[in-house]
């Protein structure tokens, strides 16, 4: 799987406010909310010159506001770009990793009829109660995710937005967004009460069921990479480390 398709289908899923580049460099702004909404992700350096593109990206965040956070993947050949930055103050921040696997045609096996019959299995809710529920799982305040809503809202690909519920109480929620045969997963969280028995397990082969129903045909995600627990669950699902990126991050 190219590591350009994913990140290419990630920018159509989770769409900035704003976002402007090239094939080497591309520059998004969503208001604050996430780095990887607002941060200019290199994709490719070979063909690059280090401070002009570290100056075009610094002049961008500066005029709105913003540190300057420059996200580097694995396959982008930046090496020389990442010793450059260190150079010049920015901080290495959250190695993470792409994962991904093939969605085939054959589903997983999600609700059964019985739980779906006592009120629990997959529920698909629009945005604000969606982000509503994110907020009560996460313990934060929706006021303050308001770009977060904005985000979503903006997404006009083929989406999931999933809950988990048991006897009507929601205890796994997820994001799921198709671009061009590439099915996104975003923002999965559990009720930090109801850890450990299974639903984020259930929650993700329900919404692979969906996205295998409309035609997904290969699946990532990303993760923080000292989330061993995720890993594992993610990897007994099938997904494998495809690349990892991190952040060069320099306050203003």
């Amino acid at each position: 799987m190219h590591y350009k398709n994913i990140e290419y289908a990630a920018f159509k899923a989770w769409p900035a406010k704003e976002q402007h580049g090239s094939d080497a460099v591309v520059m998004r702004f969503a208001d604050g909310y996430t780095k990887r909404a607002n941060s200019a992700t290199v994709l490719s350096a070979s063909n690059t010159e280090d401070a002009s593109l570290r100056r075009s990206c610094e002049q961008f965040y500066l005029r709105r506001n913003l540190p300057c956070i420059i996200r580097i993947t694995s396959r982008s050949q930046a090496h020389q770009l990442d010793v450059h930055l260190a150079g010049c103050g920015y901080e290495y921040r959250d190695r993470s990793l792409i994962l991904d696997r093939v969605l085939s045609g054959e589903q997983q096996p999600s609700a059964s009829l019985q739980e779906s019959q006592q009120g629990s299995g997959l529920v698909i809710v629009q945005p604000r109660q969606w982000l509503q529920e994110f907020c009560q799982l996460s313990g934060s305040d929706y006021q303050e995710h308001l770009a977060h809503l904005a985000i979503l809202e903006r997404i006009d690909q083929q989406m999931i937005l999933a809950q988990w519920q048991v006897q009507g109480r929601v205890v796994a929620c997820g994001v799921g967004v198709i671009s061009n045969g590439y099915f996104g997963v975003f923002d999965l969280l559990t009720d930090p009460a109801s850890r450990n028995c299974g639903y984020a397990t259930k929650l993700l082969s329900a919404m692979s069921n969906w996205a295998i129903e409309h035609d997904a045909t290969h699946s990532y995600l990303q993760v923080v990479a000292a989330n061993t627990a995720a890993i594992n669950l993610y990897q007994k699902l099938g997904y494998r480390q495809s690349y990892e990126y991190w952040y060069r991050i320099k306050e203003n």
